[in-house]
């Protein structure tokens, strides 16, 4: 039962080689592409990196710690499967309702277990958290209070949508 499938293997890579050289001598004859050329480069249109967002955005709508572990969870499961690894840029998580107390160092006691997965998800490189400073404000806290591997942006509704509408990221 192997040896027809060997015998497969190798007839494909005969007749493989066979229109190589097909092509090249063709190529060559009408100043076309070479072979290496012609194979290595796939076309834009079925090129699978075309159409591959620049990065990926998590939808938070309920604003809840809920939320925050099913998305980490997610992002996580996403990073163990290899999914995660399609793009060069973390996940990222924009935070702008009362969510954002749960990154407050005075909260990592209540909320233990869902900072230190984000903080190991960061560390890998898999997340990028960042929280609405304007948030922060109406919650009477500065930058300070956050936990080191959380980063702050002006305005989170206005962040979402940079990232959507000028770096062409998704959600995932």
């Amino acid at each position: 039962m192997c040896q027809p499938v060997i015998a497969r293997v190798i007839l494909f890579f005969l007749v493989s080689l066979s229109c190589a050289s097909l092509l090249a001598q063709s190529g060559s004859d009408k100043g076309g592409a070479s072979v290496g050329g012609y194979f290595n480069a796939v076309p834009p249109s079925l090129s699978p990196l075309g159409s591959l967002p620049s990065g990926y955005l998590a939808r938070i709508e309920q604003n809840s710690p809920e939320e925050i572990v099913q998305a980490l969870l997610r992002a996580e499961s996403l990073f163990r499967d290899g999914a995660a690894l399609q793009i060069a840029e973390p996940l990222v998580f924009v935070l702008h309702g009362p969510e954002v107390a749960i990154f407050f160092r005075e909260n990592y006691g209540k909320y233990k277990s869902v900072v230190d997965l984000a903080a190991r998800l960061s560390a890998l490189e898999v997340i990028d958290v960042r929280v609405c400073r304007t948030r922060m404000g109406v919650l009477g806290r500065e930058d300070g209070a956050l936990v080191p591997f959380v980063t702050t942006v002006p305005f989170g509704p206005a962040e979402v949508e940079r990232l959507i509408d000028n770096e062409k990221f998704v959600y995932f």
